[in-house]
């Protein structure tokens, strides 16, 4: 249950591919080198769902199920895997800086490196 209340923080991505009917497939295998760990009931392989839930902040994901919303999903539309995987290294990007800081300091966004 608490990993479900993680998976509903903030939101989540709604990643669409035929990827996710199969386990041994680059995504997951991409998902867990980047720290991301299923949620402990993700989803039910099998059922032809060919979508996952991936929330960005807390490294969660869960496997779709039918007429299930396990989580609000960001702008409201499904996104590919190569988009979730462009968005992630925006935000990947400035992993432990202060809000404002892009390159070193507050507000050096118009900045070069």
């Amino acid at each position: 249950m608490e990993d479900l209340k993680k998976l509903q923080q903030y939101g989540c991505f709604l990643v669409c591919d035929d990827q996710f009917t199969d386990y041994d497939t680059d995504i997951f295998k991409w998902l867990k080198s980047n720290g991301f760990r299923a949620h402990s009931k993700s989803g039910i392989w099998g059922s032809g769902c060919n979508w996952a839930f991936i929330n960005m902040y807390n490294k969660i994901y869960i496997l779709g199920r039918p007429g299930v919303a396990y989580a609000s999903v960001i702008n409201d539309h499904a996104i590919t895997i190569d988009e979730f995987k462009t968005i992630y290294n925006i935000y990947k990007k400035y992993e432990g800086k202060e809000t404002f800081v892009f390159y070193k300091e507050r507000f050096d966004y118009d900045r070069q490196k």
